[in-house]
């Protein structure tokens, strides 16, 4: 995002000699982990499964980390309100470049994390094993108040109080290229704030 571009991060992005061979999410944060181990850092910040293996890197791995950003992530199986790829207008606008990248992706990746994510799953035991801010942004699919599906998330209290919510307004899944302002704007505020959970 270039919204970000002074900032001194790190960006991982899985070999495909990894993904082919992945049978389940930990062999990607154990290639994650081996990539980082030793390191400290302020923020992790991970979209989708990505922000699955940022919660496991620290569990797991006592990856030392400030705090944790979780781009549309899903802890558990959610509701159909959190299923869509894009809005209609930014499916319209970017729908065939996003959907081609995603497609020439998908041989590289083995059914099984994927199916994974789209079965019964729960994340959520991992939460209360971890003691630094945790932020879920999510997508409010252009709504006045998205805070009305909250529900669909299907996440137990227990969970809910161990994470901050907040909403990346005219953006489902993918808001680095719905609404990489805001976005960005969101991180920034974020990273820049003080330690509050």
């Amino acid at each position: 995002m270039p919204q970000l571009s002074s900032w001194d991060c790190e960006i991982l992005s899985y070999p495909h000699a990894i993904t082919r061979e992945a049978t389940c999410l930990s062999d990607l944060t154990e290639w994650v982990f081996k990539q980082t181990e030793g390191k400290h850092y302020d923020v992790i910040i991970g979209h989708s499964l990505g922000g699955l293996i940022a919660l496991e890197l620290v569990v797991e791995y006592s990856a030392s980390v400030g705090r944790i950003i979780c781009l549309d992530t899903n802890l558990k199986l959610a509701g159909a309100f959190f299923h869509d790829l894009m809005t209609k207008t930014h499916m319209e606008q970017y729908g065939q470049q996003v959907n081609g990248v995603m497609t020439s992706e998908r041989p590289y990746y083995t059914q099984a994390p994927m199916r994974s994510l789209q079965e019964e799953f729960d994340y959520t035991p991992l939460l209360s094993q971890i003691g630094i801010p945790i932020y879920l942004l999510m997508r409010d699919r252009g709504q006045s108040d998205p805070m009305d599906h909250i529900c669909e998330l299907q996440l137990p209290l227990c969970a809910l109080d161990k994470i901050q919510i907040r909403f990346v307004s005219d953006s489902c899944h993918m808001p680095m290229v719905e609404n990489p302002v805001q976005l960005a704007e969101m991180l920034c505020q974020i990273c820049n704030a003080e330690t509050d959970k």
